[in-house]
C-alpha cells in the first residue's frame, strides 16, 4: 500500500524539474508547462470522490493496482511522445489514475490493520508519500543526466509498473 502511495507522489514531481529542458523541446513557456502539471492535480483532485464510490462498489485492491499500472504507463509515455499536446493529455490521464490512491489506500488500511496500530501505519503511509515527493526531483535529474530526460521518464514509469506487478503478485495480502 505504501509503495503505491510513494509512486502517487513521486509521479507528480517528475515533470517540474525538467521544465528548463522541456521549455526548449516543446517550444512553450513555463506557464504552459505549469498548466500541464496543474492538469494532473485538477484531474486527480476532482475525481477522488467519485473514485471513492468506485472503491466502495468494486473493491480497493484491483482499483489500486490498476491505477498504479495505468499511471505508470502514462508517465512512461511522456518520454515516448515528446509533444506538448501529448504531455497535457498524459498528465490528465496520470492524474485520473492517481485519484485511486487515497480512497483505496485508506480503505485497505482500515480493513486490514489492527486498530491498535492504525495511527502508526497512517503515519508511515503519509511518510512514504512525502518520500516520493522528496526523491522524485533528484531521481529524474540524475536519470536525465545519465541517459536522457525521455529515458528517465520511461524508466520512472517502468519502476511503477514493476511495483504494480509485485502488488498484483501479492494481491492476496491486500
Amino acid at each position: 500500500i505504501c509503495a503505491g502511495h510513494f509512486f502517487s507522489h513521486f509521479f507528480l514531481l517528475l515533470v517540474p524539474p525538467l521544465f528548463p529542458v522541456l521549455k526548449e523541446i516543446y517550444g512553450v513557456g513555463f506557464t504552459e508547462l505549469g498548466f500541464a502539471t496543474a492538469c494532473f492535480s485538477v484531474a486527480s483532485g476532482f475525481t477522488q470522490i467519485p473514485m471513492g464510490f468506485l472503491v466502495d462498489r468494486f473493491g480497493a485492491r484491483a482499483l489500486l493496482i490498476w491505477g498504479l499500472a495505468l499511471e505508470s504507463v502514462a508517465i512512461s509515455l511522456i518520454g515516448v511522445f515528446p509533444a506538448y499536446g501529448a504531455l497535457v493529455a498524459l498528465m490528465i490521464a496520470a492524474g485520473l489514475c492517481n485519484s485511486v490512491f487515497h480512497p483505496a489506500d485508506y480503505a485497505i488500511l482500515n480493513a486490514t490493520v489492527d486498530k491498535s496500530r492504525i495511527g502508526r501505519i497512517f503515519s508511515f503511509h503519509t511518510f512514504t508519500g512525502y518520500l516520493g515527493d522528496a526523491v522524485a526531483p533528484a531521481t529524474i535529474l540524475i536519470l536525465a543526466s545519465l541517459f536522457d530526460w525521455r529515458v528517465g521518464m520511461f524508466l520512472c514509469g517502468l519502476f511503477g509498473l514493476v511495483t504494480a506487478g509485485v502488488m498484483w503478485a501479492n494481491a492476496g495480502i491486500l
